[in-house]
C-alpha cells in the first residue's frame, strides 16, 4: 500500500497518536474584556506528519497548537488570537475522531495546510455570520521561509441548525527565500442535515501558485468532494465519501512532503471512494472500520499501480 494520510502504515497495528489538549474558550462579548487559551500535544506516529517547519519535539511529538485570544469590546465583541493555530480552510479536520470517515480525503491531504504562526481575528457580524482574517507567516511554517506574510479569511454562515457553509480564500508566498510567487485560491463547503438522519456535505476547492511547475510557470489543482452520512441509531452509523483531485501540473503531488506522497509527476487525476462504518459501544469509544479504493491517472502513483483497495479499522477514545 502507498503512503496515504495517517493510515500510512500497511499490514501492522499503528499507534497513530494521544492528543493532550488544554484550552479555555471565551465568547464574544461586546462589553468585557477576557482572555482564552489553547494548546494541543500530538504523541504517536502521526506527529512527523502535522509538523510544521522550524518547529517540532522530535519525529513521535508535535506542538499542534499554541496560542492565546483575547476578547476586545468592540462591536460585537472582537476575538484577537495569536500563536499557532490549526488552519480554518477545509471540511475535515487533522484530528481523525472529529472526521465522518477514518482516513483523510486527498482534498484534505494534499491541497490543503494544517497550521499557521501569526494572527487571526474573528468577529460574530450576526447571529449567523461568523469571519475570520488570519495574517500569518505561511502554510505548516513557524520560522518564515521568506520575507513577506500570507493571507487567509474565511466566512461561515449557519442558517439554521440543519445547514451551514463556509467560504476561504487565501493568498501569499509559500516558496522557499522567495516574497514573488504567491499561492492563491479559495475553498467552499456546505453542510446540509436533511433529516434527523441523513447528513450530506460538498466540498470544492481551486488553487493557483506563481512560478511553482516544473518549467518555472504558475499552477494549478483543482478538486471536488462529498460526504454522505445516514446515522442508524445513537450507536451506528454509515459514512461514505467520495472526492477527486485534478492536480494539472504534478505539484501537489509529486514527492510532496504531504500525507500521499506519489513518484515524480507533471500532473494526475486522483479520485477515491470510502465507506466506513462507525460504531459507539460507549461513550467516548469510537470504532470503526472501513474500505476504500483509490484510483491515479499515474500508471505508478500507488507502489507501481494505477488503482488500491484498502482495508482497516481504526479505534479512538476521547474524553
Amino acid at each position: 500500500m502507498a503512503e496515504r494520510g495517517f493510515d500510512a502504515k500497511a499490514d501492522q497495528f499503528m499507534a497513530n497518536k494521544l492528543v493532550l489538549r488544554i484550552d479555555h474558550a471565551v465568547d464574544y462579548s461586546a462589553f468585557d474584556w477576557k482572555a482564552a487559551y489553547s494548546a494541543k500535544l500530538i504523541f504517536g506516529q502521526d506527529a512527523e506528519f502535522t509538523q510544521a517547519a522550524g518547529l517540532n519535539l522530535g519525529n513521535q511529538g508535535d506542538l499542534f497548537e499554541a496560542n492565546v485570544t483575547v476578547n476586545v469590546p468592540v462591536g460585537n465583541g472582537l476575538k484577537v488570537l495569536m500563536g499557532k493555530f490549526g488552519t480554518t480552510m477545509g471540511y475535515e479536520s487533522t484530528f481523525t475522531e472529529e472526521n465522518f470517515n477514518w482516513s483523510a480525503g486527498n482534498q484534505w491531504a494534499v491541497l490543503e495546510p494544517f497550521t499557521h504562526t501569526g494572527v487571526m481575528l474573528s468577529y460574530q457580524a450576526t447571529p449567523e455570520l461568523e469571519v475570520k482574517a488570519t495574517i500569518m507567516n505561511g502554510w505548516d511554517v513557524v520560522a518564515d521561509n521568506n520575507s513577506a506574510k500570507s493571507y487567509m479569511g474565511t466566512a461561515t454562515y449557519t442558517v439554521n441548525d440543519s445547514l451551514s457553509m463556509a467560504l476561504t480564500g487565501f493568498g501569499g508566498p509559500e516558496q522557499d527565500a522567495n516574497s514573488s510567487n504567491w499561492r492563491k485560491g479559495v475553498d467552499f463547503w456546505i453542510d446540509d442535515k436533511f433529516t434527523p438522519k441523513v447528513e450530506g456535505v460538498v466540498q470544492l476547492d481551486y488553487g493557483a501558485e506563481d512560478g511553482a511547475d516544473a518549467n518555472g510557470k504558475k499552477a494549478e489543482w483543482c478538486g471536488v468532494g462529498g460526504w454522505l452520512v445516514y446515522t442508524i441509531n445513537t450507536k451506528w452509523n454509515v459514512a461514505t465519501r467520495a472526492d477527486y483531485v485534478k492536480d494539472n501540473d504534478g505539484v501537489r503531488t509529486s514527492d510532496a512532503p504531504s500525507l500521499a506522497p506519489f513518484p515524480a509527476n507533471n500532473g494526475q487525476e486522483l479520485t477515491s471512494v470510502t465507506l466506513t462504518l462507525n460504531y459507539k459501544p460507549v461513550d467516548g469509544l469510537r470504532i470503526a472500520p472501513e474500505l476504500r479504493w483509490d484510483h491515479s491517472s499515474l500508471n505508478t502513483a500507488f507502489d507501481g499501480h494505477d488503482s488500491q483497495v484498502t482495508m482497516g479499522m481504526g479505534a479512538a477514545y476521547s474524553y
